[in-house]
């Protein structure tokens, strides 16, 4: 604990790290104001979303702190809770939908205005997270437990939207969809809230799940954890146990 201390201070900000790890201020608020996603590009260079802003940090003299902001797109209304960046395409999840744009000159500005190839609950705190291309080369989506309505949203009669375990999906769910966004699965459910997650070497979708601390002193009570997500896994959330 007096290690730890020791390095808080020296740090000179509110963290306390192990020997070998080193916490630095690399943007502040004027760049990256209550930043709430993040991915990189393909210069390894973080995209950054917040409230109304989305956009590219950049080190102009490669000093390890970032000088300015380029800003990717100006139509975003709320912060993105879903980002991910593929040569030169980004997309991001945020006023309701997942939404597609480019950037082929190398600007770090999208060519046009993003288009919107799926329609989704967002905005809230527990509706639509993270984006991924998992190994298989298909799109991986997080909801939080308020996000059920997208199992109803572009319904196409011929795609799965019942879990591989035969189970209607319920509560935060993690979905499947083709790369396509014709046809959808749920992966795993039966979570509270998981904001973020990534793969396994063996490509298995490994994740962070919230509690609901309303119910902490039940013997139904999950406490946060983290969890692999074998398909049709039901993470066991016992839903609003205090009303």
């Amino acid at each position: 604990q007096a290690g730890l201390a020791q390095n808080a201070a020296q740090n000179d900000l509110p963290f306390a790290v192990t020997d070998g790890f080193v916490v630095s201020r690399v943007a502040d608020d004027a760049l990256a104001h209550d930043c709430f996603c993040m991915t990189l590009d393909g210069q390894g260079r973080p995209v950054i979303s917040g409230p109304g802003y989305l956009r590219t940090l950049v080190d102009d003299n490669s000093d390890g702190t970032f000088d300015r902001a380029i800003e990717w797109t100006k139509s975003i209304k709320a912060g993105a809770q879903g980002l991910w960046f593929e040569k030169n395409t980004l997309y991001h999840v945020s006023d309701g939908g997942l939404w597609k744009s480019q950037d082929t000159n190398s600007d770090s500005v999208a060519d046009q205005n993003p288009v919107r190839v799926l329609e989704l609950p967002t905005g809230g705190e527990h509706d639509a997270h993270a984006i991924r291309r998992g190994p298989d080369g298909y799109w991986y989506l997080m909801v939080g437990n308020y996000a059920g309505a997208i199992a109803k949203i572009n319904s196409d009669p011929q795609a799965p939207v019942s879990s591989a375990s035969g189970q209607r999906p319920r509560a935060g769910t993690l979905w499947r969809i083709s790369p396509d966004y014709s046809k959808r699965g749920v992966w795993a459910h039966g979570l509270r809230n998981c904001y973020d997650f990534d793969f396994l070497p063996d490509g298995q979708p490994d994740t962070y799940d919230s509690d609901d601390e309303r119910a902490a002193s039940l013997p139904w009570y999950r406490p946060t954890r983290v969890l692999a997500l074998g398909p049709g896994r039901d993470g066991g959330w016992c839903g609003a146990a205090w009303i």
